[in-house]
């Protein structure tokens, strides 16, 4: 009843995967693409991509569009950048080789304890706190929580992120979080954390804030 019609050129799409990697460049590229592409069409948009070696990597809201991905061929890294809950569906995700989010103590528990049932080591990112308002664990319990992962010996902690709010309108506030930021990546490194992907870049930030750039990127 409702005559709306959406078309999506992937040659549009290809060409704006191209133009955002060489801006981030050398940082890498995760092609968010949660809530089905923002309706663009996620399959057809990651294998695009993959197969044309767009991006280094995919970001979902969830386990189950994780899977979805999955199910349909995608072998690249994904990063699920949503809370898990249940925390039963840590054993999925580890199942599918999804990279996983931890942004509490309790969640970092049950990753632990996933890992181990499985006995498959877990890959995980750190959120950060920085003032979005989301999800997200404040710096002293990032420090906790690293340390609870990389002392359990089944959980790889592969980086540290941050959600930056406004920075397409408020650039004084974007640079509150970034130095928020990185005075925790300072930290964590201070007690022996090294290797960590580093990233808080949104499509706004890639574009506007080299120095939010980083280690990676993650453009919508």
């Amino acid at each position: 009843l409702r005559p709306t019609r959406a078309e999506i050129r992937l040659s549009a799409v290809r060409k704006n995967l191209q133009k955002l990697k060489s801006t981030a460049a050398p940082a890498r590229l995760l092609f968010v693409v949660k809530a089905n592409a923002y309706g663009h069409g996620a399959l057809a948009l990651t294998r695009l991509a993959e197969r044309e070696k767009l991006a280094w990597g995919f970001g979902v809201s969830s386990v189950e569009e994780g899977l979805a991905l999955r199910a349909g061929g995608i072998k690249s890294p994904v990063l699920v950048l949503g809370s898990l809950y249940p925390f039963e569906s840590f054993v999925e995700a580890l199942s599918a080789d999804l990279m996983v989010t931890i942004a509490s103590l309790d969640a970092a528990r049950q990753v632990i304890e996933a890992a181990n049932k499985l006995g498959k080591k877990a890959v995980c990112h750190i959120k950060l706190e920085t003032g979005m308002g989301r999800i997200g664990a404040r710096k002293p319990s990032v420090l906790k929580i690293y340390e609870e992962l990389s002392s359990s010996g089944a959980v790889s902690v592969a980086g540290l992120y941050t959600h930056l709010s406004s920075a397409d309108t408020d650039p004084d506030y974007t640079g509150t979080q970034l130095s928020i930021f990185s005075e925790t990546a300072g930290e964590l490194e201070a007690r022996g954390a090294s290797g960590l992907t580093f990233h808080a870049a949104n499509s706004a930030a890639t574009v506007n804030f080299p120095v939010s750039r980083m280690d990676l990127v993650r453009c919508g």
